[in-house]
């Protein structure tokens, strides 16, 4: 290839790079999948290949008899896809000279050379109605393992040249505590890796589980757009590697329980099928955990981070767990990795409650908030109640309304137990009434647990444990519970799940 047609190539592989690594595609996976078929279709000289069909099944892992004539998919995300790359030359990359362009009515995309004072805007009539959003701001938390065009930074006044000056004090302080902190994990220490993040990010979720940038990585490419994640567990992930690419991660040698997360299912149809060819591989230690899929594609819950569980992970004889991503007909990839030391032929104990905060109860156990696992139900602190021999902060926030939970688990069979009190209704309390005033019915995998099940018939105002066992996870690796009304609003405390054997006395 003469050399004029090679730095035009390559020009337009940096482009597509600069649009795929954007905030703005990163936080939409349906349009960021189109987006990363059509540059891998038009670098490799495959452009007469990008069409309707072809980008369903191949881009989006539709089945086989996808028709376009009855499902506009394919049309509805090219359009929102336009959209972003209109805003990405609005916002991020409004001083590019070279601009990617998808034309209306056409899924091919083009490149235009333009004049930094001149942005081009591509605009289209509209196929869908959509409320008008601000441009986004660029995060100063951006960052790309392959460096953009480096930005000129002029800081407006004085307190913009403070405000940089402090930055830079605080930038000093945080790469100090990593250099201490980024070595071997210490015995026992959980390891929680945001993908793509640069190595001095430091995050403390919600839950209080402290995250750490990429380390330990071969190969891939990285991108990462800050915060919400996994500050907010219900949005999208904004940190990804993909493409081929290998962990090396330092482990003492004990049993460990490993996290694998891949983003939301939004984007995604809940009623796709999951095509049997098309997916990734992932393996610990040369032994494969996930064959040929794509943790996405399925019936993990939608708009909810997808988790995949696996305990009994131990390191190799180098002391170091070796975690290999393989792209097949879908890119690898993964949003966050979590490593938590772990008990041995069992997954450690789920506990849960109906708090927007964690709590430590007297013997050391860990409750975490139900949030980044429920949809649905609000949250509601019911101060009055009688907790009888439990400890009262356990029973005092109540999940009420119509909700369900998914967990992610390992495969295995688990024992159930949900804390129950009724607080709400009955003689002399702000509801009124009594018996009969509550009902309603449990379901874990569409078994029912509880029917018409009534609280204060039961026990009055005397919190309740009710618990079940051999409870199995579905397809996808989640126990999904679902929390069905009868007359008035479904309730809970609090709920634990821990693996068991089938075998019981």
């Amino acid at each position: 290839m003469p050399n004029s047609q090679q730095n035009v190539l390559e020009a337009e592989r940096a482009e597509f790079e600069a649009v795929l690594h954007s905030r703005l595609l990163l936080r939409s996976p349906g349009v960021l999948k189109i987006a990363d078929y059509l540059a891998r279709k038009y670098l490799a000289g495959d452009a007469a290949q990008i069409k309707e069909y072809n980008i369903a099944v191949d881009g989006l892992g539709k089945p086989p008899d996808f028709d376009p004539k009855r499902d506009s998919i394919v049309r509805v995300e090219v359009h929102r896809l336009r959209k972003k790359i209109d805003q990405f030359y609005r916002t991020e990359g409004a001083n590019h000279d070279l601009r990617l362009v998808i034309d209306p009515g056409q899924y091919v995309p083009r490149f235009q050379q333009v004049s930094n004072e001149e942005p081009i805007r591509v605009f289209e009539p509209p196929v869908e109605v959509e409320p008008a959003q601000p441009s986004p701001v660029p995060s100063p938390q951006l960052h790309f393992v392959r460096p953009p065009k480096p930005a000129t930074f002029r800081p407006a006044g004085w307190l913009a040249g403070a405000a940089a000056a402090a930055a830079v004090l605080v930038a000093g302080s945080l790469f100090a505590f990593w250099r201490i902190q980024s070595g071997p994990p210490a015995p026992q220490d959980p390891i929680n890796i945001l993908p793509g993040a640069s190595p001095r990010t430091l995050i403390v979720a919600d839950n209080g589980t402290l995250w750490r940038g990429d380390r330990w990585f071969r190969g891939g490419t990285g991108i990462y757009a800050g915060p919400p994640f996994p500050m907010a567990p219900d949005d999208a992930h904004t940190g990804l590697r993909f493409g081929t690419f290998d962990y090396d991660i330092p482990l003492i040698e004990t049993s460990w329980e490993l996290r694998l997360h891949f983003g939301s299912r939004t984007g995604f149809e809940p009623d796709d099928p999951t095509p049997s060819d098309h997916g990734f591989d992932v393996s610990v230690n040369g032994v494969r955990i996930i064959n040929n899929q794509d943790p996405q594609v399925g019936n993990a819950p939608a708009g909810k981070e997808i988790v995949r569980v696996f305990r009994d992970v131990r390191p190799g004889p180098d002391h170091r767990l070796h975690l290999s991503f393989r792209s097949g007909k879908s890119r690898a990839y993964v949003g966050g990795i979590s490593l938590t030391p772990g008990e041995p032929g069992r997954l450690q104990p789920i506990r849960l409650i109906a708090k927007a905060a964690p709590w430590t109860d007297a013997q050391g156990k860990t409750w975490s908030p139900d949030g980044e696992f429920v949809s649905g139900g609000k949250l509601k602190i019911r101060p009055k109640l009688d907790p009888g021999s439990l400890d009262r902060n356990l029973l005092l926030g109540e999940r009420y309304g119509t909700f369900s939970y998914a967990i992610p688990v390992s495969k295995g069979a688990y024992a159930l137990k949900l804390y129950l009190s009724e607080s709400w209704f009955g003689p002399g309390e702000s509801g009124g009434g009594g018996i009969g005033s509550r009902r309603f019915d449990v379901y874990a995998e569409r078994q029912p647990l509880l029917q018409d099940f009534d609280m204060f018939q039961i026990a009055g105002h005397k919190p309740l444990i009710k618990e079940f066992h051999g409870l199995m996870p579905d397809a996808d690796g989640y126990i999904n519970l679902n929390f069905m009304p009868r007359a008035n609003h479904a309730a809970i405390n609090a709920l634990e799940l821990t693996e068991e054997t089938l075998s019981r006395n």
